[in-house]
């Protein structure tokens, strides 16, 4: 009868996994590192430009041989979390600003493991450029995130997370970019 049992467990539980498919949405997550507030940059102007898409390739991670898809905008998700982090760390996000944020996700994908044993590998990758107000190029940076998750049964959800956390990651770092923070509030003639 125990041998009966373990069988039974083991389909319940996969049947309670989502299994990952041709399309996962874009995972949101609030940027967590809003605590650095600063006086430095209370109510500085800054526009921030429209996001870019220049990843490679399309797919978010293979499973077998099927490719899976990010659903939803890669590119306003990514923005909208840089735009919360500025404005929590005191900028004015406006378009009557000196200094132009322009972005582009880079990198934005995940290796799957499948099975038993199964894990998700997730990377990101930003570039952020800092332009003043002729256009020209003053400060770029490249920020990147990993999070890696090892579960039982590998379904959306852990993919999702994973890839929210390495995005988030890539986030906080340019968040965390004095030098770009400065530079962006830096308020005298260009």
């Amino acid at each position: 009868m125990s041998k009966l049992y373990i069988p039974l467990l083991c389909l319940t539980l996969s049947a309670c996994i989502r299994p990952i498919g041709p399309s996962v949405t874009v995972p949101h997550t609030e940027p967590l590192n809003i605590t650095g507030y600063s006086n430095n940059y209370a109510n500085k102007p800054l526009k921030i430009a429209s996001f870019l898409d220049e990843r490679k390739e399309n797919y978010v991670t293979f499973v077998g041989q099927y490719p899976t898809v990010f659903e939803g905008s890669v590119t306003g998700v990514v923005q909208d979390q840089i735009t919360q982090l500025l404005k929590g760390k005191g900028f004015e996000i406006s378009n009557k600003s000196k200094r132009t944020l322009l972005g582009a996700v880079k990198v934005w994908r995940a290796e799957v493991v499948p099975g038993m044993s199964g894990s998700v590998n997730a990377v990101a990758k930003i570039g952020i450029d800092l332009k003043d107000v002729s256009g020209r190029k003053i400060y770029t940076g490249v920020y990147e995130g990993s999070s890696f998750i090892s579960n039982t049964q590998i379904g959306e959800q852990d993919l999702r997370v994973a890839l929210g956390a390495a995005m988030l990651e890539a986030v906080e770092q340019a968040g965390s970019d004095k030098r770009l923070l400065d530079l962006a509030s830096y308020t005298a003639k260009d």
